[in-house]
């Protein structure tokens, strides 16, 4: 394999995996309606670590209220329909209401 092919070999397949990963991971990732089929704590959990470990920024959209899936979640903002425009007929939405937990204090209090 000529020098040119190694270096292009190496790009691609890199021996250090973790090293790739975070340099070419993170970002946001906007889910919709991400627990229509996942309702259980444990596979929410699991899905908020991984995307921790990678660097990857969840934004959950959803309509469900279940408070055990909503309890997880530090930043909760809840939204509604307000109305339209009839000359351009886009519709609005407003803040209904915000909470902004530090989750992270209350499970080393309690533990």
């Amino acid at each position: 394999m000529n020098n040119l092919g190694w270096k292009l070999f190496n790009a691609l397949f890199p021996r250090n995996l973790e090293s790739f990963a975070r340099r070419f991971a993170g970002g946001p990732l906007i889910l919709d309606n991400p627990f229509a089929k996942v309702q259980t704590r444990a596979l929410i959990d699991v899905q908020r670590l991984l995307a921790k470990e990678i660097g990857v920024q969840l934004i959950f959209f959803t309509a469900n209220a279940d408070y055990n899936i909503l309890s997880g979640f530090r930043r909760v903002i809840r939204l509604r329909k307000s109305g339209a425009n009839s000359k351009t007929n886009r519709s609005h939405i407003e803040m209904v209401s915000a909470t902004f937990e530090d989750l992270t204090e209350t499970k080393e209090a309690v533990a």
